[in-house]
């Protein structure tokens, strides 16, 4: 009667170990599901970081060749503001020049 006891004892622990390991695979089986879940949504970050890399890194491009075209009309502006400076200056020796060449004739 005690061999049936320990018999029917070691039938439930069985049963129960069987259950417990059950649940383990199951557990098992959904953290591999999620795994390979968490891979996918890496797998799709890292794409999305180098498409974000490569707009930047285009941007950064344009930022600069917009600066070296803002500094080369700079130039330019800058350049043109001395040419017009320099013919201001000669027109206003011209109507001197012409002022006083009237105001002599008008002496005269």
């Amino acid at each position: 009667m005690n061999v049936l006891k320990q018999v029917i004892s070691l039938e439930k622990d069985l049963e129960a170990s069987t259950a417990r390991l059950e649940g383990i695979s199951r557990e098992k089986t959904k953290a591999q599901d999620d795994l390979e879940d968490l891979q996918e949504v890496l797998k799709a970050l890292r794409e999305g970081k180098r498409v974000v890399e490569a707009k930047l890194t285009k941007v950064i491009q344009e930022k600069a060749e917009g600066q070296a075209k803002l500094l080369s009309l700079s130039g330019q502006v800058a350049s043109l503001e001395e040419s017009l400076s320099e013919r201001e200056t000669t027109l206003a020796e011209k109507v001197s020049f012409y002022e006083s060449q009237s105001a002599r004739m008008q002496v005269k």
